[in-house]
C-alpha cells in the first residue's frame, strides 16, 4: 500500500499527500483563471483544515506553527464566500459582471 490515512480507521489505499498535492496544483491552476471558483475554494479550505487538524493540531495558531495553514483557510474560505469576481472565467462564460 501507498499508505493512506489508517490512523482514523480506514484505509483509502491512496496517500493523502497525493490528494493534496492535485487540490493545490490544478485547484489553485483553476483559482488562477477563475474556473470553478466556489468548488476548487471549498475544496482548498477543507483542505487547509485538514492540514491544521493533522501536522498542527493545538489551540491558537501560533504556538505550533500554523499559521499559514489558517491564513490559507481564511483566503480560501473568503474566495468560497466571495465568489469570482468579474474578470474571471466563470463570470464571462456565465455572462455575470
Amino acid at each position: 500500500m501507498l499508505g493512506g490515512m489508517d490512523f482514523f480507521g480506514s484505509d483509502l489505499g491512496i496517500n493523502m499527500l497525493w490528494i493534496a498535492a492535485v487540490i493545490e496544483l490544478f485547484g489553485g491552476a483553476l483559482l488562477v483563471l477563475g474556473l470553478f471558483t466556489r468548488i476548487v475554494a471549498l475544496l482548498a479550505a477543507i483542505l487547509m483544515v485538514m492540514a491544521y487538524v493533522t501536522a498542527h493540531a493545538a489551540w491558537f495558531p501560533t504556538i505550533n506553527i500554523g499559521e499559514l495553514a489558517a491564513m490559507y483557510f481564511m483566503v480560501y474560505f473568503l474566495i468560497f464566500a466571495r465568489g469570482p469576481g468579474p474578470a474571471s472565467l466563470d463570470s464571462r462564460l456565465l455572462g455575470r459582471e
